[in-house]
């Protein structure tokens, strides 16, 4: 991303949910270009994904509830970036604690933000906000079909309506289906890959459910291009590619790039109670306002990652 050199070397982020799959690389990018990084996280966090670059960012362990109480310098450089969330686990029933991170913790957020005088609050919400739908625009209504999307929903318009009141500059992202190196081994993508290189056969529903696929690094360029662009201020972009794709697709991609060792067996298991079953987003937008379009394709996308899983993934005990 050579693209971004010059314009993140000496800025200041602050980055909480930064442990995570998405939180993670956003981090990793962040530092290979000399931005400075502060994690905000928990005690009990793991900093696996982060472990190279464990002694080049600064951690401040709260809970979300305390962050308020941390100092900074320069805020008015300083962009805060809310990857933290509960319930991304689609099979997780705790609907308390995703009301407690995902709405609660978003309003503790942004009362930093506010009494620190930030210079942008960046929301990083999901395609479940909307629920179903094919070709979805960012003003499509938000009519999510889980807990999880109904709680991260609720982040979004708590956020838009506090930073506007407030006069505190925001901008809110919804990723697709990401993929991509570091992804949680329940995860499909990861899922299938492991099975193949253990030679395994792949277990899904019936695979029928679409989803908007788009590959990590992507999505990190698309975050980093909203951080930077005054544009971007009080607007809500999609991060997504536009093509729909099944799951038992996707799975076939992956088994057909690892060279057809394993099978496929499609109804093994049941469907998610409450997951969406058709999902596509529209990136015009993106790319009208922030000049930002996916570059990787699914299969492209997909030989980077089973290149990571082959060279460094499947020798990491998360994947084991």
């Amino acid at each position: 991303m050579k693209e971004f050199e010059r314009m993140l070397a000496g800025c200041t982020f602050i980055v909480t949910g930064a442990t995570g799959f998405l939180g993670s690389a956003f981090v990793r990018t962040l530092l290979e270009h000399q931005a400075k990084v502060i994690v905000i996280a928990r005690r009990s966090s793991d900093h696996w994904r982060l472990s190279k670059y464990r002694n080049k960012y600064l951690v401040f362990t709260t809970e979300l509830g305390g962050v308020c109480d941390f100092d900074i310098d320069k805020p008015e450089q300083t962009i805060l970036v809310h990857f933290s969330a509960s319930g991304v686990n689609q099979r997780d029933d705790d609907v308390e604690q995703m009301v407690q991170t995902n709405i609660v913790g978003t309003y503790h957020v942004l009362n930093f933000a506010n009494e620190k005088k930030l210079k942008r609050v960046v929301l990083i919400g999901t395609s479940g906000e909307y629920g179903s739908g094919y070709g979805l625009t960012e003003t499509a209504p938000l009519q999510p079909t889980s807990d999880y999307g109904a709680t991260r929903a609720s982040a979004t318009l708590i956020t838009k309506s506090y930073c506007e009141r407030r006069g505190i500059d925001y901008t809110i992202l919804r990723p697709f289906a990401v993929y991509g190196p570091y992804e949680a081994p329940y995860r499909l993508i990861p899922y299938a890959i492991t099975q193949a290189m253990k030679g395994q056969t792949v277990k899904i529903s019936a695979g029928q459910q679409t989803r908007d696929y788009i590959y990590i690094d992507d999505v990190t360029r698309g975050i980093i291009t909203a951080c930077l662009s005054d544009k971007a201020s009080g607007k809500i972009f999609n991060i997504c590619t536009g093509v729909e794709t099944t799951v038992k697709q996707a799975v076939g991609h992956v088994v057909s790039i690892m060279g057809d060792r394993v099978d496929i067996e499609t109804g093994a298991i049941d469907n998610i109670p409450g997951e969406m079953w058709r999902t596509t987003g529209n990136p015009e937008y993106a790319y009208d306002v922030l000049n930002w379009k996916a570059r990787y394709n699914l299969e492209e996308g997909l030989i980077e990652t089973i290149n990571w899983f082959e060279t460094v993934g499947f020798k990491l005990k998360s994947y084991k």
